[in-house]
């Protein structure tokens, strides 16, 4: 069950969020690397936060307008406390249709595809904060699943768009996120 977070958390969150949004932005798509480990450092205490993102793609079939221009990422956080987490970034919020709220959270139903192997599953969007990011529940199973993948799919059906699929390179995704636990621990 995903914990209610206190108004401090929140905040905590939604600053690291933003300076996320400004480094998820300028890792070009038209980058030769699948996956970039970035880090930030909080300038009020020093505290440092890794994350893992790959390279941006857009949906197949494209998005029309005004949406035409969206491209999404897989990411991983590791948090000043050594908290891995996952989630779905996109550089324009994604019209998408909330199956229902859970805490301060908007719940999407949406399929994903570990190389021919569909399973649907539930994103989480922190609605308070307008959020271009959705979170996955279960860290641990997306990361074992990941590492037996070539191709992954995102599926989601957009409002007044219909289904649109992102389609990630998983190449090098193992070193990298180990790289990053690495990181995380020291």
């Amino acid at each position: 069950m995903i914990t209610v977070f206190t108004y401090i958390e929140r905040a905590k969150m939604k600053l690291m969020l933003m300076a996320l949004s400004f480094f998820f932005f300028s890792f070009s798509a038209n980058s030769e690397q699948n996956w970039k480990i970035i880090e930030n450092i909080n300038e009020t205490n020093q505290n440092k936060t890794y994350f893992l993102v790959s390279k941006q793609v857009l949906s197949n079939p494209p998005l029309n307008s005004p949406f035409e221009n969206t491209y999404s990422s897989i990411m991983f956080k590791c948090d000043d406390k050594q908290n891995l987490s996952s989630f779905f970034g996109f550089n324009n919020k994604p019209s998408i249709k909330f199956s229902r709220t859970e805490g301060i959270f908007n719940v999407i139903k949406v399929k994903i595809k570990y190389d021919k192997i569909e399973e649907s599953i539930e994103l989480y969007n922190p609605r308070t904060w307008k959020s271009n990011f959705f979170l996955m529940k279960d860290n641990i199973f997306f990361v074992q699943k990941l590492e037996q993948t070539n191709q992954f799919t995102l599926e989601l059906n957009l409002i007044n768009q219909g289904k649109k699929l992102f389609r990630f390179d998983t190449t090098g995704f193992l070193l990298n996120y180990n790289n990053l636990k690495k990181i995380c621990s020291s």
